[in-house]
């Protein structure tokens, strides 16, 4: 069973992943959607 705590843990680790690859993105400006 997920708890509260587990939930919160995978969204920060997805909002990390979105920045890291955000920050990609923009030094290969690969895709200009951001």
């Amino acid at each position: 069973m997920l708890t509260s705590d587990k939930i919160i843990e995978i969204f920060v680790k997805v909002d990390d992943f979105c920045k890291e690859f955000e920050t990609e993105i923009a030094k290969h400006q690969l895709i200009d959607y951001f």
